[in-house]
């Protein structure tokens, strides 16, 4: 849970470094989960010279632990301080990085063009290693997910002003295993140069919409039968709170289907 300050910060600047949310215990469970998680797919293997990665849903009977964390309070409960009660789980998976050229200054959602699109809150955090600046850390542009900040962002980066990773101000959230860093969605991040595979979890919590014009810019992207709800339902499917989570999406999608208004080559216009 955040405290008030936190909060304050998460909503003036777009993020919050959490320190001690798991225990060691907890992530050598995490650690054993994601050796189990990755034996389903292809073997990652970095390419010489490039940047590559591999993405592992965790939400199903082989990862009950992670899959547990889509409910858990440490991480549930911040998203819902920020964005309101009806936050809508959008991924829960681990991943694989090899960037040998970092990756460029981005944001994962918000486009200004549309006033506010699928926003909300992302986690990640490191699973077998602490992360450094120079072993991939997380980097974040403070208050880049205002709209006005990401407008002028946007024109830095078309003049090529963000090219440089390391000529960017910007935060560098190191962490310890056991922290979390919590982030805007609309944040512009990266991460610099680095040759030694990272391993995080990455989850992420969006915010439901509350106008119409939002509404037609946002999609449940875990919805049913795709393979991360399939896996994440067959995992103690009882819960109230899985049951909760598909009405959720049900009434999102009522939503969407009544708000009249639909999207048109990036624009919202009436339907």
């Amino acid at each position: 849970m955040f405290t008030k300050q936190q909060v304050l910060h998460y909503k003036t600047f777009g993020y919050v470094i959490m320190r001690n949310v798991f225990s060691k215990d907890e992530i050598k469970v995490m650690e054993t989960e994601f050796e189990t998680a990755m034996k389903r797919e292809e073997v990652f293997t970095p390419k010489q010279g490039e940047n590559s990665f591999g993405v592992h849903v965790m939400v199903g009977n082989d990862t009950p632990f992670v899959a547990s964390l889509t409910e858990d309070e440490r991480l549930y409960q911040p998203s819902k301080q920020v964005f309101g009660e009806d936050v809508v789980l959008q991924e829960w998976q681990g991943y694989q990085y090899s960037m040998i050229n970092g990756t460029f200054w981005h944001c994962n959602d918000g486009d200004p063009t549309l006033g506010r699109y699928r926003y909300g809150a992302r986690y990640q955090w490191p699973v077998f290693e602490p992360v450094r600046a120079d072993t991939g850390a997380l980097r974040i542009l403070p208050g880049s997910h205002l709209r006005e900040f990401q407008w002028e962002l946007r024109k830095a980066d078309n003049a090529g002003l963000l090219n440089d990773i390391g000529n960017v101000g910007s935060v560098v959230c190191e962490a310890e295993l056991g922290d979390v860093v919590a982030f805007d969605t609309r944040v512009y991040h990266a991460s610099a140069p680095h040759d030694i595979e990272r391993r995080v979890i990455s989850g992420i919590y969006y915010h439901f919409p509350e106008t119409r014009e939002e509404t037609a810019v946002t999609a449940a992207d875990f919805v049913p039968n795709t393979e991360q709800w399939n896996q994440w339902r067959a995992n103690n499917p009882d819960r109230p709170f899985k049951r909760y989570w598909e009405e959720l999406v049900a009434r999102l999608e009522r939503s969407a289907r009544r708000c009249g208004y639909r999207t048109d080559k990036g624009k919202i216009v009436p339907d």
